[in-house]
């Protein structure tokens, strides 16, 4: 099998889910050779760099080149050599590297990166730039703007030494930016959900073409949009809000009109009529973030009474859903949710639900990574989570499957 070194975001843990349940999900054989909080050697067959644009959890690919126990073991032929320093090219000849877990070799990579420059420069082969930072981790845009693919030298340290490759895609940082800031419709009030998490929630449904998929909760239709550029992935969904309905159904148009994308069917509904709005129909999976609170009464700071409310609250509107997502989904279906855990200083506040709909009904899906290295970014029940530094609400990414009755 080829190997992999592949740079995980800034949630780790949910970018090694999305990983997993894709290649398991497709009956893609893979093997974890090693890892940390920064990366993940993978050993695969596939053309990973050509399947980059689906997830969003990655941030950069790399061939796997050598593994070395010391970094002095990499040598200037080395750099040369992968590089392509021979190669012919107009202007300058740009290159890097960046480190995972080497930050104490930072100096020794800049010292070697700046005498190759000399090196190749003195003997009149052309113009040479390194590109180096104090931190030693170029950024997926850094490397994209000055066309460094090909010419940047990853150094990972694992488990088991030293693991160098060589930077063969970067995540497409400017789709994500168009696909979030650049779409018509945006409201900051509601909380919008980053097209990265929509992204990865569409893989941990395990779904692929052909299959269904249901937003019941579509707001202005991220959830929606991400899914419609899934090749052959029937796309519906609706929301309460009729406002909210036109603006998803404007944001699609949009992305239809960008990227070609089919329009997914977007409807006006309540939960309790689901059911009939979408009678006839029978969903592979149901992706959402439904309603979480007062956005107004988050942002003037949350008191315990406020979330025991909205525990009471939200706990009776989530389990009213599961009750309809019953009669939507086909046998052994998907539903993945989001719920919030709300924090008040150093208190997490999350929703006993879990006892509830095992008891109704449904099986929960424990995530692939709960045995593994990475299961630290799990919270303390053993969910995905996603938190941005300085949000009071966390997302919970729960997967439950219908129980066939």
């Amino acid at each position: 099998m080829r190997r992999w070194i592949i740079i995980l975001g800034q949630h780790p843990g949910l970018s090694v889910e999305e990983l997993l349940t894709f290649f398991s999900g497709r009956g893609i054989p893979y093997k974890c050779l090693d890892g940390s909080r920064d990366f993940l050697l993978l050993a695969c067959d596939q053309d990973l760099p050509a399947l980059m644009p689906v997830f969003g959890g990655v941030i950069k690919m790399a061939e796997w080149k050598v593994s070395v126990q010391r970094l002095e073991e990499i040598d200037d032929l080395f750099w040369t050599r992968e590089l392509n320093f021979h190669q012919s090219i107009e202007g300058k000849f740009i290159f890097g590297f960046s480190q995972y877990g080497l930050h104490k070799q930072v100096q020794a990579l800049h010292r070697q990166g700046l005498r190759l420059k000399k090196t190749f420069r003195d003997s009149g082969a052309g113009q040479f730039r390194l590109m180096a930072n104090a931190t030693g981790q170029l950024s997926s845009v850094a490397v994209a703007k000055n066309h460094m693919l090909n010419r940047e030298l990853i150094f990972v340290r694992g488990s088991q030494g030293i693991h160098v490759g060589v930077t063969r895609v970067v995540q497409d940082f400017l789709s994500y930016g168009h696909r979030d800031y650049g779409r018509p419709e945006r409201d900051t009030d509601r909380g919008m959900l980053p097209p990265k998490v929509a992204q990865m929630m569409l893989h941990f449904a395990r779904l692929q073409s052909g299959k269904s998929v249901l937003d019941p909760f579509c707001g202005l239709g991220t959830i929606l949009q991400e899914a419609s550029l899934v090749s052959g992935l029937q796309v519906s969904g609706s929301d309460i809000d009729q406002t909210a309905v036109q603006q998803a159904q404007h944001n699609a148009t949009w992305l239809a009109e960008q990227r070609g994308a089919p329009l997914p069917e977007i409807q006006t509904s309540s939960i309790d009529q689901l059911p009939i709005v979408w009678s006839g129909k029978k969903f592979d999976a149901i992706v959402t973030e439904p309603y979480m609170g007062s956005t107004a009464e988050v942002r003037s700071g949350l008191t315990l009474s406020q979330i025991k409310r909205w525990q009471t609250e939200l706990s009776e509107l989530y389990l009213q859903a599961f009750k309809k997502f019953e009669l939507l989904l086909k046998a052994k279906g998907y539903v993945v949710m989001i719920w919030p855990i709300f924090h008040l200083g150093h208190e997490l506040y999350d929703f006993p639900l879990l006892y509830p709909l095992q008891k109704s009904g449904w099986t929960y899906v424990t995530p692939l990574i709960r045995s593994s290295q990475w299961a630290v970014e799990l919270s303390a029940r053993g969910t995905l989570v996603y938190h941005r530094p300085g949000q009071i609400i966390s997302r919970e990414i729960v997967v439950w499957q219908k129980n066939i009755v």
